[in-house]
């Protein structure tokens, strides 16, 4: 077969996807069903349409409108019951049947849920928390995540409420000393939220790892290599991951390069007041609460995500007509165009604003530069032209650009 031939092909006529995303003006997420003793992959679409997902010889995909669709995350798609806390049946028979939950009171349960096992230090801390669970499932839509950082003493609860998020995210799962291999399989193949306990206790080797696969994530798209010499040949040496997807991590103290840091909330962590339940021995009866949950918000994300998605493009504007710094602007959008979508006031953008989660963009940047610019000029007009070193302290320089600022 020649080239043209190829190109004119069935064969070629291919597309890649990721595990959830917008097809043909459709939000879609890939689904797992309970089949005899295995989960058989589906697509399901937003107004309700189901695929099923096929396999040939090497990976899995399915066909719509005369395409065909592989998958990005992984080659053949399989659930492993337990690997990551996926919605169940339940979950799609909500959005089969056009049965959207009521927002108002899903939001509620979601807030209930979370105080019932976190003291959290201020109600929007916990406004917080539930509107980044919700955006873990709206992730292919939004094309970027954000990260949470939970950051505390020993003994102030940032394992509990890390397992209490696993729970209600999408695909979550709490990493609480787990090896690299396993982390990075469920953020490729299930694109999981992940959920890092002790991230400075992690040791060099994973700590590097992490790293790289946060600052990679950050975005739809993002991949990471990790390398491994002993294997012999390159294929077995270098593994390319998809590293995009949620995460939170928690550390005593966590010290990050600023890039990293900037695409972080954090929430400081304090020992609470009152008694919560245990999150680390949930009975039967409380899983079976966190499932209907999650199943919810599963339905409720994949029929009304490009909705959402509207109220978040819709605050961006508003913090950019603002002046606000632009990579955070793009965080609390998120966060807010959710919390507006779900019938909530401003409270978590004033709190964030108040506590200088995100800056404006300092427009005397630009002025801060030139009045530095025009004293060393000054100083250079102060001295002979054969002159090859300047004079002055650092006090005099800023009290030169403060006094130009007023």
């Amino acid at each position: 077969m020649d080239l043209k031939e190829l190109i004119k092909s069935k064969q070629n006529q291919v597309s890649y996807v990721y595990l959830s995303g917008e097809l043909d003006g459709k939000f879609f997420h890939v689904i797992f069903v309970p089949c005899e003793g295995k989960f058989k992959p589906f697509v399901l679409f937003e107004h309700g349409r189901s695929i099923e997902i096929q396999e040939d010889k090497h990976r899995s995909y399915f066909e719509y409108k005369g395409k065909r669709y592989y998958f990005l995350n992984g080659d053949k798609l399989g659930l492993v019951p337990g690997i990551v806390n996926h919605p169940s049946p339940r979950a799609f028979e909500l959005v089969i049947n056009h049965e959207c939950p009521d927002p108002d009171n899903l939001y509620r349960d979601l807030l209930t849920m979370l105080n019932d096992y976190y003291d959290f230090y201020s109600e929007e801390e916990r406004r917080i928390v539930a509107s980044y669970i919700i955006h873990t499932y709206l992730l292919n839509l939004i094309g970027y995540t954000i990260y949470l950082m939970l950051e505390g003493e020993f003994n102030t609860g940032k394992s509990s409420l890390q397992i209490t998020m696993s729970l209600l995210q999408y695909n979550g799962f709490f990493s609480g000393q787990i090896t690299m291999p396993t982390l990075v399989r469920k953020i490729h193949n299930y694109q999981g939220t992940a959920n890092i306990d002790e991230f400075d206790k992690l040791s060099p080797e994973a700590r590097q790892n992490t790293i790289g696969i946060l600052n990679s994530g950050a975005y739809q798209g993002g991949t990471y290599e990790i390398t491994d010499m002993n294997k012999k040949t390159t294929a077995e040496q270098i593994k390319v991951i998809q590293a995009f997807s949620a995460k939170t991590f928690s550390a005593n103290k966590i010290r990050l390069d600023s890039s990293l840091e900037s695409r972080c909330i954090v929430i400081r962590t304090v020992r609470g007041s009152r008694r919560t339940k245990p999150a680390q021995a949930i009975p039967e009866s409380e899983k079976l609460r966190f499932q209907a949950i999650r199943d919810k918000l599963f339905a409720y994300c994949l029929m009304k995500g490009r909705q959402i998605l509207k109220q978040k493009e819709a605050v961006r504007e508003e913090l950019a007509a603002q002046g606000f710094n632009a990579r955070r602007a793009d965080i609390v959008s998120v966060l807010v165009g959710i919390e507006r979508d779900f019938g909530q006031d401003d409270q978590v953008l004033n709190y964030l604003k108040d506590s200088e989660e995100f800056e404006q963009e300092d427009s005397q940047d630009e002025d801060r530069e030139f009045h530095m610019y025009n004293f060393l000029l000054g100083k250079c007009r102060e001295v002979s032209a054969d002159t090859t070193n300047l004079q002055f302290t650092n006090k005099e320089l800023l009290d030169h650009i403060n006094h130009k600022l007023g």
